[in-house]
């Protein structure tokens, strides 16, 4: 299965540029003949794409026949510039700048030029008559828009063109006649509500079947938000552009920000092929004209609305901002769509001025000779000149019913005569725009933003056009004059109640300060050190160390300044239960007796509570030791009494510590040759002559 990507195809591209330079007015018959020879075929109708993809043999002509196209002399390029400076010289009534003095008022006076201009102008009454109004309350009226404030009116356009694309998305590339079967056969005509498949018969829906990528989110029964289109994805875009590079951006600028952040799947047209040249390294602006059959289509004139709304009552400004986007994709008459579009969007933003002023001052930006201007002034006075829009549209398609129903001037001029037809009310605006057919939900989107900027506020826009996208208001910043009573009732959410707070936990009673510990008395230095091949004996943490009755210095330990030891260890629980301390050595009891090994304490022997015992020998069973504990006191008169170092400790009733497993046991070491004479201890290796001057690990046991 073959990839028939659309809008790119050479063999339709040249049927697309055959039809553009008849347009323009380019003699391509010898191409055109040469075309048809080789078996090439017209270009699409409707669809972006031919069936069945041309053989390589029609593809490589096609592609050289695009060239010659391309090289062409276009006659109208006199009247019809593309620069801007061209364009502002071909425009003899381009409005000036904003005046700094009235803030929001530039460009709104008329001379006779604009005032000669067919169609009603800001003193006619609003005409009457079948088919101009709607059943809606007004949403205009005195003053309409001038009294909200910015924030409520840029509100109100992008909730506007959101319901005018969604509203003309199900019956887009349908022709005339089906459209109007379709609401008819609902009762839906003249247009006034959204589109339905309920009540249409199968073989209706089956000759004409809605957009078939719109038709499960845009009709009546399926609308659940607004779906994505690239109607609403421009505009925010743009204003990516606009927070990326600022109000000077330039051209490349644009080139730079699609490549980064459009895919090349959600672009058409005449930006898909912009799109293909910049990756193939053309550089703008010449990516609008190589190979673009599109370049005077309506894809400009979509993204033109950030630049009027960004530049309210200033058009120049807006429609010079919209230039430099448009001349990445579209040449001549695309280009004068976006800036007739911006143009007007600006003074309507302004908040000043009606929809008649709003058209005749974007018509200011556009060449006066170009067919987009000679377009947008029939439609106008088409409109003006009848009542029933059925027969306005019926002329507009008559004379404009050529170009393809995508193209920047039939487009142009159908949206000019729904504004001025409907004179402004919201409804009439959007659903004249889209029941006139061709390129119906960017006409409906355009519609609905100009009239929502009208309009003023979203609170005056029907409830039935906004509530279905559930657009949410933002919250007002600081110092905005948005209040929730001014927002229509679809943008209005509940806010979830906030969750309760918790209470704050009860303040934990500060701890008593514990008394300072009483100065322990110099004691004389001594130079008893730990045998280096036994582990160091841990030592309680609290107490006063009461030295043995034998004698003997504080160890180095205690020296320095560290935690000395609670109670003494009891007699028998490193020796033979005589007494001897086993780390004190005795020339008397290094013959009587061999070396020993440790035993475990006693039946009757504990360690005093606090203090932490020693590894007993391996294979002898280990007493439960009492878990440590600190003392609570510090009083200097609480002293403890200690027996004396041959009397066993009682043992102190405490929580039994779980026991540890008996170690496999050790065999007795043989006594080593060169002891020193005369080791005190029977129950611990002698030492050596190297280290007579340090003792056993258990240096606390009294002698």
């Amino acid at each position: 299965m073959s990839l028939r990507l659309t809008w790119v195809q050479p063999e339709d591209l040249v049927g697309h540029e055959l039809r553009q330079a008849a347009e323009d007015g380019r003699d391509a018959s010898a191409v055109a003949h040469r075309w048809r020879a080789a078996g090439g075929t017209p270009a699409p109708p409707a669809a972006g794409a031919s069936p069945r993809p041309a053989p390589p043999r029609l593809r490589t002509l096609a592609l050289r026949l695009l060239d010659e196209l391309d090289a062409l002399p276009a006659p109208f390029a006199g009247r019809e510039p593309t620069g801007l400076p061209a364009i502002g010289a071909a425009c003899p009534d381009w409005p000036g700048p904003r005046p700094r003095d009235v803030p929001g008022r530039a460009g709104h006076g008329t001379d006779d030029r604009t005032r000669d201009m067919p169609g009603r102008g800001t003193d006619d009454p609003p005409e009457t008559g079948p088919g101009r109004g709607t059943d809606d309350p007004p949403e205009t009226g005195p003053g309409r828009g001038r009294d909200g404030p910015p924030e409520q009116r840029l509100h109100a356009a992008w909730l506007g063109r959101a319901a005018g694309c969604l509203l003309g998305k199900p019956v887009e590339k349908l022709p005339l006649h089906a459209i109007r079967a379709l609401a008819r056969a609902t009762g839906n005509w003249p247009l006034s509500t959204w589109f339905t498949a309920r009540g249409v018969p199968p073989g209706l829906l089956a000759a004409h079947p809605w957009n078939r990528r719109s038709a499960p989110t845009s009709l009546a029964e399926n609308i659940d938000g607004m779906p994505e289109d690239d109607d609403l994805d421009y505009p925010l875009l743009n204003l990516l552009l606009l927070q990326r590079y600022g109000r000077g951006f330039g051209t490349a600028d644009v080139a730079r920000l699609w490549l980064d952040e459009l895919p090349a799947g959600r672009t058409f047209t005449a930006e898909r092929v912009a799109y293909r040249n910049l990756l193939q390294g053309v550089e703008p602006p010449e990516t609008a004209t190589r190979h673009n059959p599109f370049r005077e289509w309506i894809g400009a004139a979509i993204r033109a609305d950030v630049h009027g709304w960004t530049h309210p009552g200033d058009p120049a400004a807006a429609a010079e901002q919209a230039h430099r986007d448009a001349v990445l994709t579209h040449t001549a008459n695309g280009v004068y769509g976006a800036m007739f579009v911006a143009a007007a969007l600006a003074v309507a933003a302004g908040g000043a001025a009606d929809v008649h002023t709003c058209l005749r001052e974007g018509l200011r930006v556009v060449p006066p000779r170009s067919r987009l201007a000679a377009a947008v002034r029939h439609g106008i006075a088409t409109a003006a000149a009848h009542d029933d829009f059925n027969t306005v549209v019926d002329r507009l398609h008559s004379a404009y019913g050529a170009y393809h129903w995508v193209h920047a001037v039939p487009n142009a001029a159908l949206l000019a005569a729904a504004l001025t037809h409907a004179d402004g009310d919201f409804t009439g605006s959007i659903c004249r725009a889209v029941s006139g057919g061709w390129d119906t939900d960017s006409n409906g989107a355009t519609a609905g933003s100009l009239a929502g900027l009208l309009a003023g506020s979203p609170g005056r826009l029907p409830e039935r056009w906004t509530a279905p996208s559930r657009t949410v208001s933002p919250p007002p910043s600081a110092g905005s004059t948005v209040s929730a009573s001014t927002r229509s009732p679809a943008s209005r959410t509940p806010t979830p109640p906030a969750p309760p707070t918790p209470p704050e936990p009860p303040a934990r009673p500060a701890r008593p300060a514990r008394p300072t510990r009483p100065t322990r008395p110099t004691r004389p230095i001594g130079r008893i050190r730990t045998h280096d091949r036994h582990r160091r004996a841990r030592r309680p943490q609290h107490g006063p160390r009461r030295p043995c009755p034998g004698g003997g210095g504080p160890s180095r330990r205690d020296r320095d300044g560290r935690q000395p030891r609670t109670a003494p260890r009891a007699a028998g629980a490193r020796g033979d239960g005589t007494g001897t301390h086993p780390g004190q050595h005795s020339p008397s009891s290094a013959a009587a007796s061999p070396p020993a090994r440790r035993v475990a304490p006693g039946p009757g022997t504990t360690r005093p509570a606090g203090s932490r015992g020693h590894r007993t020998h391996r294979g002898s069973p280990t007493p439960p030791t009492p878990p440590r504990s600190r003392r609570t006191s510090h009083d200097p008169q609480e002293t403890r009494k200690e027996p004396p170092c041959t009397t066993p400790t009682p043992p102190v009733p405490s929580p039994a510590r779980p026991s540890r497993p008996a170690r496999p046991s050790r065999p007795v070491r043989p006594p080593r040759a060169g002891r020193s004479p005369g080791c005190a201890s029977s129950t611990w290796p002698p030492c050596s002559p190297g280290r007579s001057r340090r003792r056993c690990s258990a240096t606390s046991a009294p002698m």
